[in-house]
């Protein structure tokens, strides 16, 4: 007699689940995959509330503060689950792209920093609080001469570097190394080739003219015989292979050219691009500084004006870009002497946390393999469920670097040397070119990034922060940055869209609603393409309302056409997750 394993999967929560062990399954992993797995940045500093009443002290505390912060996203993630997975794509490849400018251009200790450092300072963990000096960057000739070139290639590698760029190189390394591979394997085959062509033929249809003179390969200098067949290759094979080799030859003994990427020019007074793309621009002045004055390009003016008199200190944040550009521009001379193992210490989760938020997410996708190869059904809600749990495993690994509930930032006060200078007006418009744009407000807020603001490096690294490029298509006066959280966010929802689509022929209460979730699965699979053309179109059409040192203003069919897409959107996915909920209890 052989005991079946059905009580043990019982037993464990794997089979035989009623509605209640379904729903507050489901609920702990959402939570778990949302909550619990937020790597939010370092937040802004906050002042204690001196109210008498008790409400508004509690409000106020840092603990509850951080809290109404996390549910907020939490919400968020809820309801969009593919912010998550775009957010933590996005830090992964700045945090890479900020290590390659340490090792390139970082001095002192900056160029030992390893990843986690750049994961820390572009999560805002770096307080840097430097004296006030002037408006102007002093001895300025020696400044354009020596200096300029640097933040034009610190710009080119680490915030013009697109990923579209890092895949073609890789495509490229790849596509040489088979060619190589190749190369060497086609060698012995032509010459193989070529010794079937010159003397089988002869031998086999000719034999009686084979060993005469006049048959045998003649050099050009008339010469005849076995050393005119070695010096003279004679098949397409051996002659592609003889040019390929001489060329190699001539690229070797020449100096390499430079093969980098056209900057975009942002000194343009007449068109930048920071007045038709729907986000900041991302390339450095390149001649005069006289060209980059408030006037000519809106992105320098924006931001928070700060007017301390000279002497005064002042608070910045700073990505790791930015980092590397203040110690080119000679206000900041080494970065803070912190370790890695002090970094992870600065995060709250430990690893019995994580630990729990893993066995959770591991425990539905046993529960949900065992019911599969059961052959049991999904429900509606275990299905959706699954989608927060495969963003959830995706942005712990891209976070693995990155802290975790870091409520303080690390202060490191910068004092005038013979080598360090107070930071200047300039610095900071320099400073604020490397610091990036925010997410939600570009792609959901008026003007949509058309007005080129950069982030202020006085305030706080939001978590929304994107550091780093996808592409950049469309015209060269027109052009439109796609950044990576855009790319990461329309396919990880299209993902989503096609995990819905498979309950399209599961039962539903009524027939309506049969149709009902067909219909949003395929718009919420289908819905953020059309919402990502349409918003790069309008940004080009409408790009002459922003003109340089004007506000510009957002046209309506701008507003209207990309609002209807976000409602229909949302409408469909808070659709879902109602009746997700609903079919469970009703069935």
């Amino acid at each position: 007699m052989t005991s079946s394993p059905k009580p043990i999967l019982e037993w464990l929560r794997l089979e035989g689940n009623d509605t209640s062990d379904i729903f507050f399954g489901c609920l702990a992993a959402i939570v778990a995959s949302t909550f619990l797995a937020l790597h939010l940045n370092v937040p802004g500093p906050h002042q204690k509330s001196t109210s008498k009443f008790f409400l508004r002290r509690w409000w106020a505390l840092g603990v509850v503060r951080q809290l109404r912060r996390q549910l907020a996203w939490a919400a968020i993630a809820v309801v969009v689950p593919e912010i998550l997975g775009s957010l933590s794509f996005a830090h992964w490849r700045a945090t890479s792209l900020g290590l390659r400018t340490f090792r390139e251009f970082g001095r002192g200790n900056v160029n030992r920093w390893t990843k986690a450092h750049a994961s820390f300072a572009n999560m805002g963990g770096f307080k840097f609080i430097m004296r006030k000096g002037g408006e102007e960057i002093p001895d300025e000739l020696s400044f354009a001469d020596r200096d300029r070139p640097v933040l034009v290639r610190i710009a080119q590698e680490g915030l013009e570097r697109t990923a579209v760029q890092d895949l073609s190189k890789l495509l490229r390394d790849y596509l040489t190394s088979t060619w190589l591979w190749a190369r060497g394997l086609l060698r012995p085959i032509s010459a193989l080739l070529y010794t079937l062509g010159r003397f089988l033929p002869q031998r086999y249809f000719n034999p009686g003219r084979s060993g005469s003179a006049r048959d045998s390969p003649v050099d050009a200098n008339g010469q005849s015989g076995e050393d005119a067949i070695e010096l003279q290759p004679t098949t397409p094979t051996e002659a592609a292979l003889a040019q390929q080799e001489l060329a190699e030859g001539d690229e070797s003994s020449a100096e390499p050219p430079s093969h980098r990427p056209a900057s975009i020019d942002l000194g343009d007074p007449d068109r930048s691009v920071a007045d038709s793309q729907n986000v900041a621009p991302t390339n450095l002045p390149n001649g005069d500084t006289s060209r980059f004055d408030d006037e000519s390009v809106p992105f320098l003016a924006s931001g928070t004006e700060h007017d301390e008199e000279q002497g005064s200190t002042i608070t910045l944040y700073l990505n790791a870009n930015q980092i590397v550009v203040a110690q080119v521009l000679g206000i900041l001379d080494e970065g803070p002497h912190i370790t890695v193992e002090e970094i992870e210490d600065k995060g709250k989760s430990n690893v019995f946390v994580k630990g729990f938020a893993a066995l959770q997410l591991l425990w539905f996708a046993t529960r949900a393999v065992v019911q599969i190869c059961r052959g049991q059904s999904l429900t509606h809600l275990e299905l959706a469920t699954f989608t927060y749990v495969l963003c959830a495993v995706t942005a712990y690994m891209l976070y693995w670097s990155k802290p975790q509930a870091v409520e303080l930032p690390i202060e490191w006060s910068v004092r005038p040397s013979a080598t360090v200078r107070p930071i200047t007006d300039e610095d900071i418009r320099w400073l604020r070119l490397f610091g990036g744009t925010r997410f939600l407000s570009r792609n959901f807020l008026p003007p949509f990034g058309m007005d080129g603001k950069g982030h202020d490096p006085f305030k706080p690294i939001p978590t929304d922060i994107s550091l780093s490029i996808f592409v950049i298509y469309g015209p060269k006066d027109r052009a439109v940055v796609y950044f990576d959280d855009d790319f990461a966010g329309v396919i990880i929802g299209m993902v989503f869209g096609a995990l819905y689509c498979m309950g399209w022929n599961y039962p539903f209460p009524s027939r309506w609603e049969l149709w009902a979730w067909r219909l949003a699965s395929v718009i919420i699979t289908a819905s953020l393409v059309p919402y990502s053309l349409v918003n790069a179109y309008c940004t080009m059409r409408f790009a002459h309302l922003y003109h340089a040192g004007t506000p510009g203003k957002t046209h309506v069919v701008h507003i209207l056409s990309l609002y209807a897409l976000l409602g229909l959107y949302t409408g469909c996915r808070v659709f879902m997750l109602v009746e997700m909920v609903r079919t469970l209890f009703a069935t």
